[in-house]
């Protein structure tokens, strides 16, 4: 797993969000994702919806702020050392039928969350992370799913968050991935 962040830090990419709210997707946020020489993640907007005014400015405001302290909470479950918290204090099964191994875990970030990692039992990286927690007292589901980019590695390629009884929705793809030029890194 070292090895393969240690490349993924070599790769730039492009990112879209699609947040839905009460059924209607908004116009998708698109970014530019790269990692800064001393390994920092770069993200530069290259196309966002317009800002509204009045009450449906607030509204979008609010909506705005929910979904950046939900995809803090999302990368939270993300980060090395809690991978790490994960993969020791995981239950760990192995389905045979198609090499991989299942590893769960409860308790992570929250006290009733749980995280179920699908990992090739080959290579041990991961398909797929699925998570169970809450934001703001409302259950809130996440689907990551990762796969290997041409001779490249192995990337987090979408992430799917519902948060039902706030009727909000966010997709988010990953996508265009490049080698960085070296004077980058």
């Amino acid at each position: 797993m070292a090895a393969n962040t240690k490349r993924m830090t070599q790769y730039q990419w492009k990112q879209r969000i699609t947040v839905t709210r009460k059924g209607k997707p908004a116009q998708p946020v698109i970014d530019q994702i790269s990692f800064e020489p001393g390994g920092g993640m770069h993200r530069t907007t290259i196309s966002a919806p317009e800002e509204m005014g009045g009450i449906r400015g607030r509204i979008a405001a609010g909506v705005r702020q929910n979904v950046k302290d939900i995809m803090e909470l999302v990368g939270r479950y993300n980060k090395p050392q809690q991978m790490i918290a994960t993969i020791n204090k995981a239950k760990i099964t192995q389905n045979s039928s198609d090499g991989t191994l299942r590893l769960q875990a409860n308790g992570l970030i929250q006290p009733n969350d749980s995280m179920t990692m699908v990992v090739d039992a080959t290579t041990h990286l991961a398909k797929q992370a699925q998570i169970a927690t809450s934001y703001d007292g409302s259950p809130m589901t996440v689907v990551q799913d990762y796969g290997p980019i041409p001779n490249g590695p192995n990337v987090m390629k979408s992430i799917k968050v519902a948060v039902p009884q706030k009727e909000l929705a966010i997709d988010v793809a990953s996508y265009d991935f490049a080698q960085q030029t070296s004077t980058r890194r």
